[in-house]
């Protein structure tokens, strides 16, 4: 699982961001993640030394975003948590005019 999000770096363009790490604390209900950039899905699996750039970002109210409908596909509690904050990154967040300001919220599941 990961996210699919055109980003021009350094004259590349890329699209594959892959969650490699990430902390949850269950007290505060906040994850955060490292989400890694790959050019593409064939650079990350050659090797992890071709990650562009790593983009921490800090959620909270992780318990507020609902489980997958088909949680058949789970294997483990790590997984089922990592597409939670996948969708959680996807999330609108609105500024004092309602307009969103999370770039991720066009991000496509891949």
């Amino acid at each position: 699982m990961a996210l699919q999000l055109t980003r021009n770096y350094k004259g590349i363009e890329a699209n594959y961001w892959r969650i490699n790490t990430l902390n949850y604390d269950d007290v505060l209900d906040r994850a955060t993640v490292s989400l890694w950039l790959y050019k593409d899905e064939a650079a990350k699996n050659e090797s992890l030394e071709n990650t562009l750039i790593r983009e921490v970002i800090v959620l909270d109210n992780v318990k507020d975003v609902p489980l997958p409908e088909d949680m058949s596909g789970f294997t483990n509690s790590r997984d089922l948590l990592k597409a939670m904050l996948y969708n959680k990154i996807k999330q609108p967040i609105l500024d004092e005019e309602g307009e969103n300001i999370n770039p991720w919220v066009d991000a496509v599941d891949c």
